[in-house]
């Protein structure tokens, strides 16, 4: 993922849950270049694998 890829993504996060920067720059660094998707939620894991959130798929929508 690009840079503004990158930040544009974070921009979308912050847009579609109403979080702040610093937690939707956590979120897609989480989330990496391929997101897991299930059941129309992408999955949010942390380094060790455990799940911090599903939030919807619409945050990878253009």
């Amino acid at each position: 993922m690009t840079e503004s890829e990158f930040k544009a993504r974070v921009a979308r996060v912050c847009q579609v849950l109403g979080c702040g920067k610093d937690l939707a720059t956590d979120y897609v660094e989480a989330m990496g270049d391929s997101p897991v998707i299930e059941h129309g939620k992408v999955i949010v894991r942390d380094p060790q694998g455990h799940i911090i959130a599903r939030v919807s798929a619409s945050i990878l929508e253009d």
